[in-house]
């Protein structure tokens, strides 16, 4: 536990603050997307997040920290979330400081049970999966961008369906 302490303790202002907004939202998406689905939470989470910054020049640094801070928060937490929520506790976050990543969904089969599992890409690269997630998971023909409007979080449904039909 003195680690734990020791480690948070060790991490900068906009670190801390970081964590915490993290170890909110991930339990707070999970809950929403239980209750009330993918497509509320979308419409819930576009105004929460609509900045309209300009790119930071760092984003790729951006990128590593909010990646590896979300990997500390839910390794350090009871309730850690699933793969959904992650993404779009993450995608929401960067999204704030600027940085367009990319949600992708993919399915794979395991043991005759459909898997399925979603992760953040950022200029092509998977953020918060393995570097081998698209030989692992069958993914969508293209990743869906995650857009600032009202209609998107039906645009996303729509691609959802198509894919699956």
């Amino acid at each position: 536990m003195r680690h734990k302490i020791r480690q948070y303790r060790s991490l900068s202002s906009t670190d801390r603050r970081l964590a915490w907004q993290m170890a909110i939202a991930v339990p707070f998406v999970e809950l929403n997307l239980h209750l009330f689905g993918l497509n509320r939470v979308i419409a819930l989470m576009c105004p929460l997040f609509d900045r309209n910054l300009s790119i930071p020049d760092n984003a790729s640094s951006e990128v590593i920290r909010h990646k590896n801070m979300l990997k500390r928060v839910c390794q350090y937490r009871f309730f850690k979330g699933r793969c959904l929520a992650r993404s779009l506790t993450l995608w929401g976050l960067l999204q704030r400081q600027g940085i367009d990543t990319e949600l992708c969904f993919g399915q794979r089969y395991n043991q005759g049970q459909l898997v399925a599992h979603a992760w953040i890409e950022y200029c092509g690269c998977p953020v918060n999966a393995l570097q081998d997630v698209h030989q692992r998971y069958t993914a969508f023909t293209k990743p869906i961008q995650l857009k600032k409007t009202k209609n998107y979080a039906n645009h996303l449904i729509k691609q959802l369906i198509i894919y699956w039909s």
